[in-house]
């Protein structure tokens, strides 16, 4: 389709008119009013430039993560943290593995959850703050946990080290009688 540039007489502004029927009026953005123009005869083109020029090089899709993937990875290994691993959260991941997966409480998270985590992803991956498939923060330098992360370590460590020192207590109780 042939471009139809006409210059505004107003503000000088060149508008791309192409678009429009021939006829029809168009608003100017400094509130001029124009006249759709029949578009400019084109002369034919020399025999050289009919040549294709080589097609250019189109960016692939980015790996953008999956909803269904991320749901079955759940489904088989979600207590090892495969849906973890496959979204990048490599630290999250080890933490599932060794407390399976939060001893439930992260896999009932996860599952109500896992869609907006693969939605932060794919946008982080558009963003340019993912690479190579890993997460990248946006401050480098910083810690991978944030204080939530440490509160929350910290919250599970202080439950779990009460109810083995209870547990201990009583086992102690057994053996001395």
């Amino acid at each position: 389709m042939a471009q139809n540039i006409v210059k505004c007489q107003q503000c000088g502004t060149a508008l791309d008119l192409s678009s429009f029927a021939v006829g029809q009026t168009v608003a100017c953005p400094c509130g001029a009013h124009l006249t759709v123009p029949p578009p400019p005869a084109t002369a034919p083109q020399p025999a050289q430039s009919l040549q294709q020029a080589p097609p250019s090089r189109q960016q692939a899709s980015p790996p953008l993560k999956s909803i269904l993937m991320a749901y079955l990875l759940f489904l088989v290994g979600g207590v090892l943290g495969f849906h973890k691993f496959y979204l990048g959260k490599n630290g999250t991941g080890v933490l599932y593995i060794f407390t399976l997966g939060l001893f439930g409480f992260g896999l009932l998270y996860d599952a109500l959850t896992l869609p907006h985590q693969v939605a932060v992803y794919n946008d982080s991956y558009r963003r340019g703050y993912v690479d190579q498939g890993r997460p990248q923060r946006e401050r480098p330098g910083k810690s991978v946990l944030t204080g939530g992360d440490w509160a929350r370590i910290g919250c599970i460590y202080g439950l779990f080290s009460n109810k083995l020192n209870k547990l201990q207590d009583k086992l102690d109780k057994l053996g001395k009688r």
